[in-house]
């Protein structure tokens, strides 16, 4: 396939809405020797989802987490009662993506990542691009030797997988999807799961430009990440550029066993309340308490090893 027959078939699957032609349109891309990249995302890297709540928060984890099957919405990812926990690499990309965020408004963010020993399979789409231009991701801050099993390519070859990788982010991440009822990010996703096993989504944000989002299943969820924050935030601005100003007003230490939140009530807002974390990881944290870089410290110590 050649770059210019890629231009027709975008054009295609931009006016398209018929999920079966959506379907083997999205085929063809990916039978044009298209790498599918699916990583196996470890433990030091955090997800946050963030919940329009009062000043008080949620009592417990199963009101922020992934909705019920009866009141699960359509999404970008996910079908109607297909429950899905939506999340971002950042805080502030989680408090932009939400509909609202003015000036006063509270916000309860639940953060989440990988338990110790585990992995889950994350489909990368649109970072391709990212790792053409400025040679890493942007969801890792890093390069797994993608960019070098690129340039391993030919040049042709090469130039039509990021050229492609590039369209298919853009359709994640289109802010007007919602408008055809997500059918071609829906679509999409389905003829690669259907073809890789896959237990999340790694996609550009719609709202923040340089912001990724994760699309986990519960299953993938329950089995293999564990909650690693909870606290209520104040938006006391949103700027441009993705910059979002953001008071903590409380936070909790733990959740209990029935899934309340444990919360802190004298809480120092300036110090921020991790938990679900190892022996090693803990004693780590308490030897770097007062640390400005304490969270970026703690995630460099996992990812070496915790050695």
């Amino acid at each position: 396939m050649t770059l210019d027959e890629c231009d027709t078939l975008f054009a295609e699957i931009r006016t398209t809405t018929t999920p079966t032609v959506l379907a083997e349109q999205f085929a063809r891309l990916l039978d044009a020797e298209y790498p599918v990249y699916r990583l196996g995302l470890s433990r030091g890297h955090m997800y946050w989802r963030a919940r329009p709540s009062g000043p008080e928060g949620y009592s417990n984890v199963g009101d922020v987490t992934y909705p019920p099957v009866t009141s699960a919405a359509l999404n970008r990812l996910s079908a109607q009662n297909e429950p899905r926990f939506y999340a971002a690499s950042r805080r502030e990309t989680a408090l932009l993506e939400q509909a609202h965020g003015a000036p006063g408004e509270y916000f309860h963010l639940l953060g989440t990542w990988v338990k110790a020993g585990h992995q889950i399979r994350v489909l990368v789409l649109g970072e391709l691009h990212y790792v053409y231009k400025l040679g890493y991701f942007r969801a890792f801050g890093g390069d797994p030797g993608v960019g070098r099993q690129l340039n391993a390519l030919p040049r042709d070859q090469g130039l039509r997988a990021v050229y492609i990788d590039a369209f298919l982010g853009s359709i994640l991440s289109d802010p007007n999807a919602h408008e055809s009822e997500y059918v071609r990010s829906r679509t999409l996703l389905s003829v690669i799961a259907g073809r890789y096993p896959l237990d999340a989504v790694l996609y550009p944000s719609v709202k923040d430009p340089l912001g990724t989002n994760l699309v986990i299943s519960p299953e993938a969820l329950e089995e293999n990440m564990v909650y690693c924050a909870s606290r209520v935030v104040r938006v006391e601005r949103r700027r441009e550029f993705g910059i979002v100003e953001s008071t903590i007003v409380r936070q909790s230490d733990g959740i209990e066993p029935a899934g309340d939140f444990r919360w802190k009530e004298d809480a120092n807002p300036s110090q921020e309340c991790f938990f679900g974390l190892t022996l090693e990881e803990f004693e780590f944290s308490l030897r770097n308490t007062n640390s400005a870089n304490a969270i970026v410290d703690l995630k460099d110590f996992i990812r070496r090893g915790a050695t």
